[in-house]
């Protein structure tokens, strides 16, 4: 199982005492591998999160329009600092693997030809009905 912790907020979540209680969390859940990114700001989502900083981080306020300034992305030196932040606490727990991908396992129906084009056939008794 793969994890994708997001958002991380900036100067709220992003220490390493968060991220490292976070990831040892996933780890113990059972995952194999997670990653994380940065607080993305769309509009709309943007007006309402800026306002509970306001409100709760006044002191913030600064610090966050200087970061976001350029749009709904955390600038590239802020996720840079904090993929390199992460890296060594994936590592502390095991999670810095890529994600394994299993294909399903099933056994295909079998095909039948009509007007030259093979098609599956899936047996009557598995249609569904409507009524």
């Amino acid at each position: 199982c793969a994890v994708f912790l997001m958002p991380v907020l900036p100067y709220l979540t992003d220490s390493i005492a968060h991220l490292d209680r976070a990831f040892g969390m996933i780890a113990d859940a059972g995952a194999s591998s997670a990653a994380c990114t940065a607080l993305h700001l769309r509009p709309g989502a943007r007006e309402w999160y800026l306002a509970w900083i306001a409100r709760e981080h006044p002191e913030l306020v600064p610090r966050y329009a200087e970061l976001y300034r350029g749009g709904a992305n955390a600038p590239k030196e802020y996720r840079s600092w904090l993929a390199a932040r992460v890296q060594p606490l994936l590592r502390k727990h095991g999670l810095d693997r890529p994600p394994r991908v299993v294909p399903p396992q099933f056994d295909p129906p079998p095909l039948v030809q009509a007007a030259g084009v093979a098609r599956a056939r899936t047996p009557a008794s598995a249609q569904p009905t409507l009524f």
